[in-house]
Order: structure tokens, then C-alpha cells, then sequence
């Protein structure tokens, strides 16, 4: 009855669950909101709200009676607004239909819940037209005039609401005064180059004023250019800056827009745009292809650049841009581990690596490793090989995909490294793949014989480093009948067959033998089978031991009777109290020692698996021997030291002592052997380079008990000396002196250092420096000076004396300076050397000094061309054919640390033309004797300075004169008294080096004057007679005579 009951209130909660489903739900309702009276293209929303269910609601409605429209809340709210279109004038009606809730989509019945208008009032029409141009830029309408000069424009009315508009207002927007009135039909108005924005606004009867921009531009059409920056071969991530050019008459309204296919948002900027642009590619290039012309470059990239203004547009592109990517490592592994003889396969999953070039894109060089690289062969594929090198052009790629067989287990790292031309670094994925050997099971035995009962431990060995999955275990034990015995077992501890380290307790004698085998998921292995022996108790006695003086060493024997098949298995627990060893568990213990006097007992106890033997026992006595009670039995001493004295003493009174000596090679002054109680003192030297020894064999006695010698030892210690001595150095100011160091040939001890400083060549009075306690110092050069420095080396371990290094001085220079500078200036004419050579002298610095003059074309240091061979201090440069300014400079470099180089002033040389002469002395003249001759008369130009003369005569037709003295004219007058020939020429000189210009050579010729030769000889004759022939001739002259006779009354010849 009870099971009835129940039944029927299931199907009851039944019933009600699915009368529940399918109740509407009528309290779900809605209503709508925000009518309104709104200008055209304002904003304004009608909002739902939702109420009575589970939100989100959905709402149905209807705009002025159209089709139906869904609108939905979200999450948790109730509300939605939808935004209504008000672009057009008019009025409309939103109506709501029905709403739903999440819970199902339940919807009212298909009546009115609300609804609400919107009352849209026409705006006002804000038109304009104008006798420029018109079009659409950057979204506004433009009205353009595309010249480079300020330009009229004429705006005309166009507004199809005139008779509402109420107010007119225009903002020319280029500062000049506002136009407003209440009606206009044409204005007028000049703007200069540039973009402006006219701003009209229109008030309306209803309210609905509307202002509207419009762009007015004056200018032409603009110019850009988008330089190359080079290198546009790169990886991703390298910014590339790409400089923009031809803009700077551009005029403003110009918008610049800079594009990369690279998948890039592009960069707009208004007029000026900046020098340049920077762009960073992210992404690799392979796989683009970039246009430039008629020329497609595959797997490239390309800038561009447009410049755009109402007048028109130009633009300029870079291409190709090929941008690279670095690899980045990643293969596949096996998801578990593998058995030997498996083969087992990597591949390779790298992402990126691409390199991008004209001829295609290539992948990144990859090389797997394997380590251990042995045990294992490759099935399929190849490594590659790095050859040791980062430079992956350098690499043999491996195979994509690898599959080696392993013969070894263990785990192995595989790696896998790849590289191109991206990045610094080879990237590196390093995975381990566990490869599970065939496991050799092993064990080890607490006991493996003992006495009945016998507890065992196996200690489970099994090697399972190199293992990689779980083991399963299973002990094997199997009896043999021994010793009196029955099998008699069972595992202890909580142990079992399964167990990794079981324990048994054997309680039966006999022989068992243990084996375990192991199972893994790669087969079964069984290792080697051990014994355990469970045996009886043996019995056991003692041979006699006879007494000893001294320090006494017993070698005891024992008889046996082991009562077990297995003797060999017995063990033996010897005591032997006082002794050493004090105890031994072999039947023969071997040798006994005793260091004190006294009686001794000996006993001997057998023990198997049964249990104990018999105690067998034997005694004996040991007379005391003397024992050297020194505890310090070293010293050591620097070679050529004495020995400190030393006194032996024992624990016997009346001890006597003897002692012999031997030293290493080498060593000498030592005394070879003593009976006193006293090591007397003694200085010993050695000639090796590495410390020896003298070993004293010290030997007590008392009575007839002889003790057991003691070493005593003197260490021989060679005396160090600094093998290298610091080295002084010159420096310049704050460069970097030669390290100051000392080598120590200690052949034992460790040195310690102290360098010390001193403002004298001292090795005392010097100044400790904190931290310089190395063999070596660097030290300091911001002071110029001179400063020494030493070491003292300390060895106070080997009692040898502290070593002082030499002295080594530091010397800090001023930096160099040019103390005497070359000539600044000399003027000379060409064809000549010039007489002062240049020469430069410097002070401080250090090392050898370095020259280089070099020429330049202009007057200064930097730029100029080295002169070959011109490394003197001094430097002559020839002689000078051209005319022209020369400058000349000189570097001077030092070696010596941080010195530098040094540079001189310029020297000029300027360098003029040679005079000339416009006008030569006459070539040649003749004259008799006392005549006056014609003016030698020259006239210069040219050169530079004033003109000095200097007239020459010479017996043959050559330049290589004698000084005329006085005659420094332009012009001078040959004397005629003398016969002969002689040849006349002048030098005209200024006081500027090498010019002068020689005049031509003039002739004069001086004859001798006429003479009579023969006289008219004087006749009388009658009137009608007739009278001599008058007859004259002439001797000496020059040229053809001329005759005139004269006729006189008077005897005279005037």
C-alpha cells in the first residue's frame, strides 16, 4: 500500500510540472515613450519598456502603419531605445504591437498597447552657388579656384526656403567682417592662396535654423616626393623613416596620405607635412606583390604618398620594400614514451623564417640535434650539421621531418635550431623524448646465511633511471633441504610477492634461493637467482699466545669445528680488548697490535645460522716500551737558516734516544746521525727550486724495550725572489698606464701583495694603497706628476723575509699642444719654392710622434688630401707652376696612451703670376763713338708689389750679365764712349718671392768715329790752268760716307 502512495504522488508532481510549461503568462506588459516635435536631422529616441516577466523583452512595432519592426533589451534590461529617423519632415507614428519576455516567446494578444508621434519640422535649405568651381573635398562641399594668387569669388543665393528664412548670416572664415542681412542674392568676396571655411547660417520661421560649412580654396595643384631611404631590405620590426620632399610651395588645404600594403591603417596629414615618415612593418612581405609603373615586384611592400587638394592630386611611391621574418622554433614529439627498436618521427612545425627576395621567398636553415648523439640511428631525414657556426649561411639544413630508432633507453633532448638573416640570436626549441629500456631486474640481501629464525631485507636495485613508466614487481623463492632443516617461511612488514623491497623471516634450515622478475609496458625480465643458508652453531679453540715486550703484534689461530656442511658460510667474531684491531671476523684475523703494556685476554666466538659457539679464551702479557712524547715534530726554514734546536723527551724516565737523518737531493749542511737527547741546531741550504726535506729517524730505548721511531722534519724552503719587476711607463693625462707587476717565484706559501706609492724614488716613506693587493696595479693618471711605486710581497707561511720590488715610476704628461704653429701666410710667383718651409713644434704628450701633412683647397683643418711622404716635422711643397691659394696643415699623432692627435692652423700660400713686360728695350742700335744713343726703356705689369730694376750689360748675347751700378730705372742710357758691342738687359723684381720677369737683350754697337785718311793736296796754278785733283778719303766710321765739298775765302773751315 505504501508503494501505491508513493506512485500516485509522483504523478500528481508530474502533472503539475507540465501544467506549469504550458500557462500563459498574462502579467507580461509594455509601454511606449518620447514623442516629440523635433527639428529635421536632429536626435531623438523612442524608448520601450518592458515590465511583469523576465528580461531581456522583445517589442514589436509599426511606424506610421508599415511593415513590422523587432526591437530587443539586453541582459538584464528591461528598456531598449531605438533612434528615430528624423532626415525627413513630417509626422509619424510609432505604434506598439506586442512584447515577449526570455522565458518563452509568449506574445499578448495582437492589440495596441501604446503609441506615440514625432513631429519632424522642415529645416531650413542652406544652398549656395558660385561662379568658381564647385565640387566635394574631404566631405565638404568646395568651391575652387586653382591659381597661386588671391582670387574673387562670386556666391549666388540658392536657398529653395527664401520665403520662411528669416536672417542670413555668412563667416568668409578668413577674418574679414561677417556679412548678415535679412534677404541677399549675390556677394562678392576675394580670398588669398589657402583652403577657408565659409560658415552660412540661416534663421527660419519655425526654428529649424541650419548652418552649413563650405570649403573655399585658392591655389594649384600640389607636388610631393617620397625619398628612398636605402635599405629597404629588412625584418620585421626595423623601422624604416622615409623622408617627404617637394611640398614647401604646396598650398594649405593640401591633405597628404601616406599608404604601406602591408595591412597598415594609412597616416593622413594636413598641410605642412612632416619631414619624413617612420613606418614599422610588422608583418613579412612574401606572398605581396607591389606595382611600380609597369613593373611588378613580387614579395615586396611599398610606401606611397598622395597629396590631394581641390585642384587636384600627386603622389610618389618606394618600392619594393621586402621585409623578412626570424623563425621561430617548434616541432612535434610523440605524446608517450617508446620502446627500443622504435621508430619514432619529429617534425618540424617552425612559424615565420620567411626571407623575402626578388627571386622568392625562402625558409630559415633548421638543424636538429640529439643528445646523447649516440645510441640511436636515423630511419629517415638528416640532422644538417652547424659545423659550429652561428652564421646559418654556413648551416646544411636538416630534414623537415626526422625518425630515428633508439637502441639505448634513457631520455634524450631533442633539439631543434633555426636561423636567417632576422635577429641576433639562433633560435633554439629544446624537448626530451623518454625512450624505456629493457629493464634488467636486481636486488641486494640484508644477510644471505644466519641462524634459524632469520630475518632477510631484499633491497629492490633494479636500475630505473633511464626508465619511464611504472614497474611491476613478482618474487620467486624455492627451497632446498640443508642443514638439518625444513622449508619455513613468510614475507614480514607488511610485505608480499608484489612487493618492490620485501622482508622475509626464514625459520626453517636449509638452503633458499630468491630471484625477482620485472614487468613494463615493453616485456619481461627475471634477474639472477641469490641463496640464503640457514645453518647450526659451530664449536671453537685457541692456541697459546706467548708474552711480548713493548708494542706487541699477535698473529692468534683457532680450531673450528663448524658442524655445517658449509664452512665456508661460518662467521667468527674474534674480541680482542686492548688490541688493534680490537676485534676480526675471519678464522685467521691476522696481525694484532698492542701500543700498551699490560695482561691481555683473547677470545673467539664461532657463529652460523644455528647460533653461537663455545667463548674460547687465551691470555698474555706486554711489557711497556718508551713512547717520544713530542707533539711538534715539523719546523720549517728558509734555505740557508739554522734549525731551531730540539729536545726529546718519552713517557719513560731513563729513555735513551739515537737518530739518523736523510735529506732530499739537494740539501746539505745537515749532521747524519746523533745519540743525544738534543736535535742540535743546524743551517741548511738547498740548491733545488722546489722545497725539500731533512727527515730525522728519532729512536727511544728503555731497558730492552726499543719504542717505535718518530719522523721528525725540517722543511727546506727555497728563498723566493721576484722573477719580473714592475716596469716604469710615461703617460698622457687620464690614459691608461702600463699595469704595474710583480712575478714571485715562491716554490711554497702563498705571497701576499701591498703596492705602495711615493712622491720619491724610495722604497721608504711610501704610502700603503688601500685595495692594491694584487700582483698586479693599474694606477691612476688624472694628475700629471711623477709618482713611484713598489710592492712588498709577503710569505710569512714559509718564515722566509718579505720581498720589496724595484721601483717603478709613473709618469703623467700633459695632453700634447701645438707650441709653434706653421707660417700662416707666404706670398710668392709661381715657378718658385717657397723659401720658408713649413714647420710645426709641439710640447707635452708622450711616444713616438707621428707627422702627416695633408693640402686643402679651402682654409681648414678637416677635409684635406694626405700628402704621400709628408710625415716630417718640416715640409716643403715644391715648386709652384699654377697661380692660386695653397693650404696646408699637419696631424700630429702620438703613441703614447691617450695622447691623441693634435692638429695645427692652416698656412696659406698664395701664389701670383710672374710679372710681365708690355714694353721691351729696342732690339739693337749702331752709333759712332760719342753719340748720343736711344733711351733703353722698358715698362712692367702684373706680379704683386712694387717694382725694383736692376740694368745688366754683357760682352756676349746672354742674361748672365754684370750689375750695372745705379742703373735701377725703368729706362736707361748705354754709354757710347767706348768701341765695341755690348748687350744690355734689365730684371724687374718686387719683394715678393720669385717674381721677377728679365727683359729681351738690346745690341749696341759703338764704332770707331771717321778720320781723315788722305787730305787735298794743295796746288798753284796760272789763271785757266789747270789744278790738282782734290782728293779725300775717310778711315774708320760705320755705313756708306757721304760727301759735300765746301768752297771758302778764308782759311777755315767754318
Amino acid at each position: 500500500m505504501k508503494q501505491n502512495y508513493i506512485i500516485v504522488l509522483l504523478l500528481c508532481v508530474f502533472n503539475f510540472a507540465l501544467g506549469s510549461d504550458v500557462s500563459p503568462n498574462f502579467a507580461i506588459s509594455a509601454t511606449i515613450s518620447g514623442g516629440t516635435t523635433v527639428c529635421q536631422n536632429s536626435s531623438s529616441v523612442v524608448t520601450f519598456n518592458g515590465s511583469g516577466g523576465t528580461a531581456p523583452y522583445t517589442f514589436i512595432y509599426k511606424i506610421n502603419g508599415g511593415t513590422d519592426l523587432s526591437v530587443s533589451s539586453t541582459g538584464t534590461n528591461s528598456a531598449v531605445t531605438v533612434p528615430v529617423n528624423s532626415s525627413v519632415a513630417g509626422v509619424f507614428n510609432y505604434t506598439l504591437i506586442s512584447v515577449s519576455d526570455s522565458s518563452e516567446p509568449i506574445v499578448t494578444n495582437n492589440e495596441v498597447l501604446g503609441s506615440v508621434n514625432f513631429t519632424i519640422l522642415a529645416q531650413a535649405n542652406a544652398n549656395i552657388n558660385s561662379s568658381a568651381e564647385s565640387g566635394m573635398f574631404g566631405g565638404f562641399q568646395v568651391f575652387k579656384i586653382c591659381n597661386s594668387q588671391p582670387s574673387q569669388f562670386e556666391f549666388y543665393n540658392a536657398s529653395t526656403t527664401n520665403s520662411t528664412n528669416l536672417n542670413y548670416t555668412i563667416s568668409w572664415g578668413d577674418g574679414s567682417p561677417n556679412f548678415t542681412g535679412t534677404t541677399w542674392n549675390t556677394l562678392s568676396h576675394t580670398y588669398q592662396v589657402g583652403i577657408w571655411d565659409l560658415v552660412y547660417t540661416i534663421t527660419s520661421q519655425n526654428g529649424c535654423n541650419v548652418t552649413k560649412t563650405y570649403k573655399i580654396f585658392v591655389g594649384n595643384n600640389p607636388a610631393v616626393g617620397l625619398e628612398n631611404p636605402g635599405n629597404t631590405d629588412i625584418c620585421i620590426s626595423a623601422p624604416l623613416t622615409f623622408p617627404i620632399t617637394g611640398t614647401d610651395n604646396n598650398p594649405a588645404g593640401t591633405i597628404y596620405i601616406v599608404s604601406f600594403n602591408d595591412g597598415s591603417p594609412n597616416v593622413t596629414f594636413n598641410h605642412p607635412p612632416p619631414a619624413s615618415v617612420t613606418h614599422t612593418f610588422l608583418t613579412t612581405s612574401c606572398g605581396t606583390s607591389s606595382l611600380s609603373g609597369a613593373t611588378t615586384y613580387q614579395n615586396s611592400f611599398f610606401a606611397s604618398i598622395q597629396a590631394s587638394n581641390p585642384c587636384d592630386q600627386s603622389s610618389a611611391s618606394v618600392v619594393p620594400i621586402r621585409v623578412s621574418t626570424p623563425p621561430i622554433s617548434n616541432f612535434t614529439t610523440p605524446p608517450n614514451s617508446v620502446c627500443l627498436a622504435t621508430q619514432v618521427c619529429l617534425t618540424s612545425t617552425i612559424s615565420g623564417g620567411q626571407t623575402a627576395t626578388s627571386s622568392g621567398c625562402s625558409s630559415a636553415k633548421m638543424v636538429w640535434t640529439i643528445s646523447p648523439s649516440t645510441g640511436f640511428t636515423l630511419a629517415t631525414g638528416s640532422l644538417g650539421d652547424d659545423f659550429g657556426s652561428t652564421n646559418f649561411n654556413a648551416w646544411t639544413s636538416g630534414s623537415e621531418t626526422i625518425c630515428p630508432i633508439f637502441s639505448v633507453g634513457g631520455t634524450y633532448i631533442i633539439t631543434l635550431k633555426t636561423k636567417n638573416k632576422c635577429g641576433d640570436f639562433v633560435d633554439i626549441k629544446t624537448k626530451t623524448i623518454c625512450v624505456q629500456p629493457q629493464i634488467a631486474p636486481n636486488f641486494t640481501l640484508s644477510t644471505v646465511s644466519g641462524c634459524s629464525p632469520l630475518a632477510v631485507t631484499a633491497t629492490n636495485t633494479t636500475n630505473l633511471e633511464n626508465s619511464c613508466n611504472t614497474q611491476s614487481y613478482n618474487w620467486i623463492v624455492t627451497y632446498a633441504s640443508a642443514n638439518c632443516g625444513t622449508t619455513s617461511y613468510t614475507y614480514t612488514n607488511g610485505t608480499s610477492a608484489t612487493s618492490a623491497s620485501p622482508s622475509f623471516n626464514f625459520t626453517g634450515a636449509g638452503t633458499y634461493t630468491i630471484s625477482l622478475k620485472t614487468t613494463s609496458s615493453c616485456g619481461t625480465s627475471t634477474s639472477v637467482v641469490q641463496t640464503v643458508i640457514v645453518k647450526k652453531p659451530p664449536t671453537v679453540s685457541i692456541a697459546t699466545i706467548t708474552n711480548a715486550c713493548g708494542t706487541t703484534i699477535i698473529t692468534p689461530s683457532a680450531s673450528v669445528a663448524n658442524c655445517t656442511p658449509t664452512p665456508g658460510l661460518v662467521t667468527y667474531a674474534w674480541s680482542f680488548p686492548g688490541g688493534n684491531p680490537s676485534t676480526a671476523n675471519t678464522l685467521s684475523p691476522g696481525v694484532i697490535s698492542y701500543a700498551n703494556p699490560g695482561d691481555y685476554t683473547v677470545s673467539l666466538i664461532v657463529i652460523n645460522e644455528c647460533g653461537n659457539s663455545n667463548t674460547a679464551t687465551q691470555t698474555f702479557t706486554i711489557n711497556p716500551t718508551p713512547t717520544i712524547t713530542n707533539t711538534d715534530l715539523t719546523q720549517s726554514i728558509c734555505s740557508g737558516t739554522a734549525t731551531v734546536p730540539v729536545t726529546f723527551g718519552a713517557n719513560l724516565a731513563g729513555t735513551t734516544f739515537s737518530w739518523t737523518a736523510t735529506a732530499t737531493l739537494g740539501i746539505s749542511g745537515f749532521t747524519a746521525s746523533g745519540n743525544t737527547a738534543t736535535l742540535p741546531a743546524q743551517t741548511l741550504s738547498t740548491t733545488n727550486a722546489n722545497p725539500g726535506t731533512v727527515t730525522y729517524v728519532v729512536t727511544p730505548k728503555n731497558g730492552n724495550c726499543i719504542g717505535l721511531p718518530v719522523n721528525y722534519i725540517v722543511n727546506v724552503i727555497p728563498a723566493p725572489i721576484i722573477s719580473s719587476q714592475p716596469s716604469s711607463s710615461t703617460v698622457c693625462l687620464n690614459g691608461v698606464a702600463t699595469p704595474l707587476t710583480v712575478v714571485v717565484n715562491a716554490s711554497s706559501g702563498a705571497p701576499t701583495f701591498q703596492w705602495y706609492s711615493n712622491n720619491s724614488n724610495s722604497t721608504t716613506g711610501g704610502t700603503l694603497i688601500p685595495d692594491a693587493t694584487s700582483a698586479t696595479f693599474v694606477p691612476p693618471t688624472g694628475v700629471t706628476g711623477t709618482v713611484y711605486y713598489y710592492c712588498i710581497i709577503s710569505l710569512s707561511s714559509t718564515g722566509c723575509s718579505n720581498l720589496t720590488s724595484n721601483i717603478a715610476s709613473v709618469k703623467v704628461v700633459p695632453l700634447p699642444s701645438i707650441s709653434a704653429q706653421p707660417l700662416p701666410s707666404q706670398n710668392l710667383c709661381a715657378g718658385v719654392a717657397i723659401a720658408n718651409p713649413l714647420t710645426v713644434s709641439y710640447s707635452n704628450g708622450n711616444g713616438s710622434v707621428n707627422y702627416q701633412w695633408y693640402s686643402n683647397t679651402t682654409n681648414a683643418t678637416t677635409g684635406g688630401t694626405l700628402i704621400a711622404g709628408a710625415t716630417n716635422q718640416s715640409y716643403s711643397p715644391g715648386v709652384f707652376s699654377i697661380a692660386g691659394n695653397y693650404y696646408y696643415y699637419v696631424t700630429i699623432n702620438f703613441s703614447g696612451n691617450n695622447c691623441g692627435i693634435v692638429t695645427s692652423e692652416t698656412a696659406v700660400i698664395n701664389v701670383f703670376t710672374d710679372p710681365t713686360l708690355s714694353t721691351q728695350p729696342i732690339a739693337d742700335q749702331t752709333l759712332c763713338q760719342g753719340a748720343s744713343p736711344e733711351i733703353l726703356e722698358i715698362v712692367a705689369t702684373g706680379g704683386i708689389g712694387t717694382f725694383t730694376y736692376q740694368w745688366y750689360f754683357n760682352m756676349a748675347n746672354t742674361t748672365s750679365g754684370t750689375v750695372i751700378a745705379g742703373a735701377t730705372n725703368a729706362t736707361y742710357t748705354p754709354p757710347t764712349n767706348t768701341v765695341g758691342t755690348r748687350y744690355y738687359y734689365c730684371i724687374v723684381s718686387q719683394n715678393t718671392l720669385g717674381c721677377s720677369v728679365t727683359s729681351s737683350i738690346s745690341k749696341v754697337v759703338i764704332n770707331q768715329s771717321p778720320s781723315v785718311g788722305i787730305q787735298p793736296v794743295p796746288s798753284t796754278v796760272c789763271v785757266g790752268g789747270t789744278p790738282s785733283v782734290l782728293t779725300f778719303n775717310t778711315v774708320n766710321g760705320t755705313g756708306t760716307p757721304t760727301y759735300q765739298w765746301y768752297s771758302n775765302t778764308e782759311n777755315n773751315t767754318t
